[in-house]
C-alpha cells in the first residue's frame, strides 16, 4: 500500500517509549493495518525477563528484529501476551516461539513452513474464528481465550514491571489492555489507534462495548492511573483525553449520520446506508470493513429504539470470504 503524505507523517518506526516499554514496527501496511502493527517488549531495566505484546504478522524479519531488541536489553522472552485474535496481532506467535526455542536463523524468511505460517488464526468463509489453542511446551502465552488474563495485577514471571490487565472489548471481544503501572502507560491494543478510528466488525466487536471501554481508559486517565497510550497501531498519545474525546465525538457523529439516512428512507438496510456514507467502494477489503462497521451500528441503534434488526451474517462471509482479517 503506498500511503499519503499525511500517513507517512505518522509512521512511528518504533523504539524506546518509556523505561519499561520498547516497541518494534511490523512493516504490514495494508488499508486496515495503516502503517502497520507495533509489537512492544515490557521490560524492567536491569530484569532478566522481558514480555512481548502482540508478534504481530508471521514475519521472520520482523520477528528476528523484535528478538535483537529483547537482546540488546540484556534480556530473554519469558512470555508473550496477546491483546486479541485479529492475525494482524497474533498470526505470528507459533513462528516466534519457534523462533525462540530454535533460534532466530532457523527460518528461512522466503519459505516459512505452513504450520508456523498463521493460517489457522484465520476465520473461515463463515466468519468463524478458531479457538485460541498453544502447545503447552515453550514461552507461555497469555490470552483472554485462554482462561489466563483475567482483569486486574498481572505478574506472569520474576522480575516483570507492575502490570495490570484492562479488559477493553469493542473492537474484538477479547480485547485485553495493558497498564505498566510505574510509567503509567496502557497498551490499548486495536481499540485506539493514532489519528484514524478503529473498526468495531460485525459478530466479533460491539459498539456498545466499546463506549463502555472508552469511559473505562477516561477514568483511568481522571484517576492518575494512565498518561500515555501506547496503540497497535501508530505512535503513542501523550494527550489521551483528547484522544478519547475524538473518537467519542466521530462515534456519535457518525450514528448520528447513520440515523438520518435510516429515518429518510433508507430504513435498517445497510447496503443503501454504506452507499450514502461511504459512497462507491472498490477496494473489496474496505467494503467488507465498512459494511461490518454499518451493521455494527445498525444494531447498536435497533437496541436503542427498541425495534427489530436482523441480518444475514452467512451471506455477508459469502460475499466477502477471508478479507480484512483485521
Amino acid at each position: 500500500m503506498k500511503t499519503n503524505v499525511k500517513v507517512r507523517k505518522a509512521l512511528w518506526e518504533s523504539g524506546y517509549v518509556t523505561p519499561s516499554l520498547f516497541g518494534v514496527r511490523a512493516d504490514n501496511i495494508t488499508p486496515m493495518t495503516v502503517v502497520g502493527t507495533n509489537t512492544f517488549i515490557a521490560h524492567a531495566p536491569g530484569s532478566r525477563n522481558a514480555l512481548v505484546v502482540d508478534p504481530g504478522p508471521p514475519d521472520v524479519k520482523h520477528l528476528q528484529a523484535v528478538l535483537k531488541a529483547v537482546e540488546d536489553r540484556d534480556a530473554q522472552v519469558a512470555g508473550i501476551l496477546v491483546t486479541h485474535h485479529h492475525i494482524d496481532h497474533i498470526a505470528g506467535t507459533d513462528l516466534f516461539r519457534y523462533m525462540l526455542e530454535h533460534g532466530s536463523d532457523s527460518v528461512d524468511p522466503n519459505n516459512v513452513p505452513v504450520e508456523l505460517s498463521g493460517e489457522r488464526f484465520k476465520f473461515d468463509v463463515m466468519g468463524h474464528y478458531p479457538i485460541v489453542v498453544f502447545p503447552d511446551d515453550g514461552v507461555p502465552v497469555y490470552h483472554t481465550e485462554l482462561g489466563n488474563l483475567p482483569e486486574g495485577p498481572f505478574a506472569p514471571f520474576e522480575g516483570c514491571p507492575r502490570m495490570e490487565i484492562v479488559a477493553l472489548p469493542g473492537h474484538s471481544y477479547d480485547m485485553a489492555g495493558l497498564i505498566l503501572n510505574d510509567d503509567k502507560i496502557i497498551l490499548t491494543g486495536d481499540t485506539i489507534f493514532r489519528y484514524w478510528s478503529t473498526v468495531i466488525p460485525y459478530g466479533d466487536g460491539n459498539l456498545g462495548d466499546y463506549f463502555d471501554s472508552l469511559d473505562k481508559l477516561q477514568r483511568l486517565v481522571r484517576t492518575g492511573v494512565v498518561t500515555q497510550f501506547a496503540p497497535a497501531h501508530g505512535f503513542p498519545i501523550d494527550q489521551p483525553i483528547k484522544a478519547l474525546e475524538g473518537y467519542r465525538a466521530h462515534r456519535r457523529e457518525r450514528l448520528a449520520q447513520v440515523e438520518k439516512i435510516i429515518d429518510g428512507g433508507a430504513g435498517f438496510d445497510p447496503d443503501a446506508i454504506v452507499q450514502s456514507v461511504y459512497g462507491d467502494i472498490e477496494d473489496p477489503m474496505l467494503l467488507r470493513a465498512s459494511l461490518a462497521s454499518t451493521v455494527t451500528q445498525l444494531e447498536y441503534l435497533a437496541e436503542q429504539r427498541g425495534v427489530e434488526f436482523s441480518f444475514d451474517a452467512q451471506e455477508f462471509n459469502r460475499r466477502f470470504p477471508n478479507l480484512a482479517q483485521t
